[in-house]
């Protein structure tokens, strides 16, 4: 009878130990299966924050490696003014998108003011800065993107835009256009754009288009002019008055269609002393002769008003003109005339009148 009672025992044993064995061996597996690294898909704000990214540094492979092979890109507005406009299918309908962004856009700057997520859309609204190519027209608008993101990829894309500056943007200068809003400038400037001294309006003859638009540019936002330069003052105002960026473009179009007005020298200084002065520390920029340079920026400075340019040198060197941080041109011209002396700048301009 022990011996029978033995054997069933041990079978018990055996039994159990083998399903404990079972049990840890499973348990073992669970734990490894548990602390083991899981593929894990990328939060859709994640992957619209990463194209954001790519864009800013402008690496376009990485932005069509972030979207969905069949998706969707949408930019809203009428193609016939926006050759960037329509609808867009596949990594290679995006590619040629940004393609034609590039073509007709330059200087393309963009910002977002917040994230919203609901879901796996990403609604972003924003901001967008750039310069047509074709025109040189410039906007700022507000936009609104709105991504769908699937499994990590961008399956849709839709922007919402303020197409009525941009479409503005990319229409051409008007010289009729720029010669009726002249007239509110002339009341100081003169009918011909001659100047005014008593008013202490420069001639704005022969500066050129480009000149002209940078300077209006840069009053209308603020970065020339201040309450310690009266006159310049005025001129922010003026410009703010200008209906939009195309205004700007067409008042200087107009007035880079008049003709060349000579203003006539004053005895400031002596123009032999000024000859080497200017050579040494005006001419790389402005000219042998002071003809100006587009391709740096730099005007011509022979045909303008002796006082007027005596009363920019002396804004210079004291700072009250270029000393802006967005003012880059003025802050090179305050670096150049800093260390010149105060008869040492007449003598430049007795030497700029001469020529």
């Amino acid at each position: 009878m022990t011996a029978s009672r033995t054997a069933p025992l041990r079978c018990a044993s055996l039994t159990a130990r083998r399903v404990t064995a079972t049990l840890l061996v499973a348990l073992s597996l669970c734990g490894a299966a548990a602390g083991s690294p899981r593929p894990s898909t990328p939060r859709p704000i994640s992957v619209v924050k990463a194209l954001y990214a790519a864009f800013d540094r402008g690496d376009l492979k990485t932005v069509v490696s972030l979207v969905a092979k069949n998706v969707v890109w949408i930019q809203y507005g009428p193609s016939r003014l926006l050759p960037f406009a329509g609808v867009f299918h596949g990594r290679s309908g995006v590619a040629y998108f940004f393609k034609l962004v590039d073509q007709n856009l330059k200087d393309v700057h963009a910002g977002q003011r917040e994230y919203i997520v609901s879901g796996n859309r990403v609604i972003v609204p924003g901001w967008e800065d750039s310069v047509v190519r074709s025109t040189g027209g410039h906007y700022h608008v507000n936009n609104v993107h709105i991504f769908t993101v699937v499994n990590g990829k961008i399956t849709r894309f839709e922007e919402y835009i303020d197409n009525a500056d941009i479409a503005a943007a990319f229409k051409p200068a008007s010289v009729a256009r720029g010669e009726a809003l002249f007239t509110t400038c002339a009341g100081c400037h003169g009918d011909s754009a001659q100047g005014r001294p008593a008013m202490h309006a420069p001639n704005l003859t022969g500066l050129g288009s480009a000149y002209l638009l940078r300077e209006l540019r840069k009053f209308r936002a603020g970065i020339r002019g201040n309450a310690s330069d009266t006159y310049g003052f005025m001129m922010i105002g003026r410009a703010r008055a200008l209906p939009g960026d195309r205004g700007l473009r067409d008042v200087a179009a107009y007035i880079a269609s008049l003709p060349l007005h000579q203003s006539p020298p004053s005895p400031l200084g002596n123009p032999e002393h000024g000859r080497g002065l200017y050579a040494t520390h005006c001419a790389a920029c402005h000219g042998a002769h002071a003809e100006g340079n587009p391709s740096l920026g730099a005007p011509p400075l022979r045909q303008q008003d002796e006082v007027y340019m005596w009363t920019q040198l002396t804004h210079f060197r004291s700072g009250i003109r270029g000393s802006n941080a967005a003012d880059t041109e003025g802050k090179q011209m305050a670096a150049a005339v800093k260390p010149l002396r105060p008869r040492e700048l007449k003598d430049i301009l007795a030497f700029i009148k001469s020529q």
